[in-house]
């Protein structure tokens, strides 16, 4: 009966240990941080990243918690130390740690997150009759938007958004470090504002003759509930629309600036789509790749390669002390010539 019971608890714990979200190296029972609610904050910079399209202001807001998350496990695993009583400190425990999570809780899902947006707006080329990538309409658009902003005459308007994505830029030098980093900054949104646009229309007049014909198609549709506001015939725009402009107009906007706040929030609506699609592509990443990333972070890189090469460090360092302190006494037991002892 004892070695029934034994057996089952021993399966028991291996199946609670094997279920913990993310189980980090050497995971422990008792361990708040490891559990959720806590263990939740781990995942809102990947939550954060899946949203950029609709607010980068948030995606930033949601890294802070996530860091604060990471440096406390970190540490808690250091004060732990290898016997989890927080009687002996332990740096490679912590440095196990601090490298599970930077992998697992933040450069591979970040990228999956990007890599999941990238994939979605490529996808949508297959459904638009305009065959422009969800990442391309959001940024003609938002182009076209800054030029609504800007005062631009809607006669100007095509001419200004293509313009402003196909005119060469004059670029600086960059050094070797930042070149190193483009690719990171890109990963992190740290990319120029228009890049996908630009880099899909650079020197290819058929696909600038594509995003023109996007651009004017949709200034068209923009132009009749534009028409429709200024004849007051509200019944042909949409209900949002009508109440947005009407809320401005009972607030004291004159009609000029209520008809191009209306014709802003007109173009971000239009901008609904291909954001969602990105929000979608990123989210379906982060849930497909998220135990796979954990696994390979864990069983892999932690367990095949950081630990056994921190044991080795530490060995090495052991034999260095030993044959410094052997080296040290034999020093003292040489006798001293001058002295005679």
């Amino acid at each position: 009966n004892n070695t029934s019971s034994s057996i089952i608890n021993t399966a028991s714990n291996s199946k609670t240990e094997h279920n913990k979200p993310n189980a980090s190296p050497k995971a422990y029972e008792n361990d708040p941080l490891n559990e959720y609610p806590l263990r939740g904050l781990a995942y809102l910079n990947e939550i954060g990243e899946a949203l950029r399209p609709i607010s980068s202001n948030l995606a930033w807001a949601m890294w802070v918690p996530t860091l604060a998350y990471l440096g406390a496990d970190v540490y808690d695993k250091y004060a732990r130390g290898e016997d989890n009583n927080y009687h002996n400190r332990s740096s490679k425990r912590s440095f196990e740690q601090a490298t599970f999570q930077a992998l697992a809780s933040m450069i591979l899902p970040t990228a999956a997150v990007k890599i999941g947006q990238k994939i979605a707006s490529e996808g949508m080329k297959l459904f638009s009759k305009d065959k422009l990538s969800a990442a391309v309409q959001s940024e003609l658009l938002e182009c076209y938007e800054n030029q609504i902003e800007a005062g631009v005459k809607k006669s100007h308007l095509t001419d200004a958004v293509m313009d402003t994505l196909t005119q060469k830029k004059e670029e600086l030098p960059k050094t070797s470090f930042q070149k190193l980093l483009k690719p990171v900054a890109a990963l992190l949104g740290f990319d120029d504002e228009f890049a996908n646009a630009e880099k899909f229309l650079a020197n290819n007049p058929e696909r600038v003759s594509l995003a023109r014909k996007f651009i004017e198609r949709k200034s068209e549709e923009f132009a009749k509930i534009k028409n429709s506001i200024d004849q007051e015939n509200f019944d042909k725009i949409p209900p949002k629309i009508k109440k947005y402009y009407d809320y401005l107009i009972k607030n004291g906007i004159s009609a000029d600036t209520a008809l191009k706040k209306t014709m802003k929030k007109v173009v971000k609506q239009a901008n609904t789509v291909p954001t969602y699609v990105k929000v979608f592509g990123g989210f379906v990443a982060l849930a497909v790749a998220a135990v796979p990333i954990d696994y390979f972070v864990e069983k892999i890189i932690i367990h095949r390669f950081v630990s056994p090469g921190l044991d080795n460090m530490e060995t090495v360092s052991q034999k260095i002390k030993n044959k410094m302190n052997f080296n040290g006494i034999a020093l003292k037991a040489k006798p001293d010539n001058h002295t005679g002892v």
